[in-house]
This record gives structure tokens, sequence and C-alpha cells, in this order.
């Protein structure tokens, strides 16, 4: 897009236009992303849970 504008195949505003909408586009997958990492996290820690209470009741049973 930046070699586009250097090149004059687009105006500066158009530029400044496209540049805006790709940057919040970025930041939407991001943000997307983030989320996604977080849940993930906390699914794994919760699965952790219950595997060393599953050991600690197995382990108190046997």
């Amino acid at each position: 897009m930046y070699e586009r504008y250097l090149m004059g195949e687009i105006d500066l505003n158009t530029y400044k236009a496209e540049k805006t909408a790709c940057d919040e586009l970025l930041l939407k997958t991001k943000n997307a992303y983030a989320a996604v990492l977080a849940q993930a996290k906390q699914k794994q820690d919760e699965q952790a849970r219950q595997d060393s209470r599953k050991e600690a009741s197995k382990a108190i049973f046997d």
C-alpha cells in the first residue's frame, strides 16, 4: 500500500484511509487472538485442576 502511494498510484488521502482500515482490522485481529489465547489458557488451567483432583482422590482411595 505504501509502495502504491510512493509510485503515485494512489493519493495521500486514499493511502491514509486504506492504512486506517488496515490498522483497525489488525487491532481487531490482535484482540481476537488475545481473547482466544486467554480462553485456551483458562481451559488448560481448568483441566490441570481437574486432573490434580482426580490424582488426589485416586491416591486416597487406592
